[in-house]
């Protein structure tokens, strides 16, 4: 299967970089999709409180850049 993986960066300016990788393995009902993803911040513990925020935003761009994939891989 051809084009079997895609990533990018993520970056919140100085607050947060991070990675997403997904991987596309044919299965007999379709594509399986796994996503994979990371972020650091710094700040130690305080970085840590704004992981959960962070993390809430990354969920949701993670979401729809899986519509826009599944948007994509359907035409």
């Amino acid at each position: 299967m051809e084009n079997k993986n895609m990533a990018y960066r993520v970056s919140l300016g100085k607050m947060a970089q991070g990675h997403v990788t997904y991987a596309l393995e044919p299965v007999k009902e379709g594509t399986e999709l796994t996503c994979f993803g990371n972020y650091e911040l710094p700040w130690g513990i305080f970085g840590k409180f704004l992981g959960r925020l962070v993390g809430g935003m990354a969920e949701k761009e993670t979401e729809q850049s899986l519509e826009n994939l599944k948007s994509i891989l359907e035409k």
